[in-house]
């Protein structure tokens, strides 16, 4: 019997089957080795980076079933991991991952043996084995791809906790994937405060050389990065002397009037309100200082532009 036609629009979200030509090539990519230089060390401080690269990988390859819709009750509600992570109980994680690799027919109810032992599966022979058998596939690809991201160090470590992630039977170990990425997102612990710290940091280096002294773009900078800060739920007591801060690095701040600097921002927020008024009256005392400077200066005096 021939397999059903997918129609998908990345390869990556169809059955990837590491047995035939494409499946392979489509592993391999995913699986690739992480460059030496491009390892890092997993602490709270590089905790961001690790979820960005996680994120990524993520998109790029097709593990949001598994790693954004992690079943949270019996009536169906999920959660997702790289956000989600303090929520979500270790009992949770090896509830999927014994579907994974115990038993494929077990639902949210079903009770899991404290050996975790393997499956055998026979996708070839048994069509209601295929499914699972893709499940795992993306499984063993998120484990070998985060294990690429980690330092010698850090896996020596991990492996101290294998017990939680590894599954065995006939003669073969395997690896949930998703079950590497909680117990390292438990142990770096990337807290909603590094993400916003950096953020923080990211706003208060603006300046507008970095920009081009472009002030639209360097105000959807600090705009986009306010944004973030708020949709994690957090403050920024300083972005008024933050932005403030930034516009004093512009050459000539009679610029600030040819872009709705603003626009950008959340206009329900009082603080920016409030910064947009300063400003207007900061250009406006400027501008008064400019008048005042040329009513004062004879033109006699006055320099001639060079031509």
């Amino acid at each position: 019997m021939a397999a059903a036609a997918q129609f998908v629009d990345d390869p990556f979200k169809g059955n990837i089957n590491p047995g035939t030509s494409d499946g392979a090539k489509l592993y391999l990519k995913a699986t690739a080795n992480t460059a030496e230089d491009d390892k890092f060390e997993i602490t709270i401080t590089s905790a961001q980076k690790f979820v960005d690269m996680v994120t990524k990988d993520t998109n790029n390859f097709g593990w949001g079933s598994l790693v954004r819709a992690i079943p949270f009750d019996v009536a169906g509600a999920t959660k997702n991991l790289l956000i989600e992570h303090r929520d979500i109980e270790f009992a949770m994680i090896k509830k999927q991952a014994y579907k994974t690799w115990g038993n494929h027919q077990a639902d949210f109810d079903t009770v899991v043996p404290e050996i975790q032992e393997l499956e055998e599966l026979d996708p070839a022979a048994i069509e209601a084995h295929r499914v699972p058998f893709y499940r795992r596939i993306r499984s063993r690809m998120i484990a070998k791809c985060i294990i690429g991201y980690l330092k010698l160090a850090d896996w020596e470590h991990l492996k101290n906790k294998s017990s939680k992630f590894t599954w065995s039977g006939h003669g073969d170990e395997e690896m949930d994937g998703r079950t590497i990425l909680w117990v390292l997102l438990q142990t770096c612990n990337p807290s909603t405060r590094v993400g916003v710290s950096e953020l923080k940091e990211d706003i208060r280096g603006a300046t507008s050389s970095k920009f081009g002294h472009d002030i639209q773009k360097l105000t959807d900078f600090v705009g986009s990065k306010y944004r973030k800060i708020r949709e994690k739920g957090q403050t920024h007591d300083d972005i008024i002397l933050d932005l403030f801060n930034a516009f004093k690095t512009v050459p000539n701040i009679g610029y600030l009037q040819q872009c709705n600097y603003c626009k950008s921002l959340d206009p329900k927020d009082t603080k920016i309100l409030a910064l947009q008024t300063q400003v207007e009256q900061l250009v406006g005392l400027h501008q008064q200082n400019l008048k005042a400077n040329t009513t004062q200066v004879p033109s006699s005096n006055r320099s001639t532009p060079r031509q």
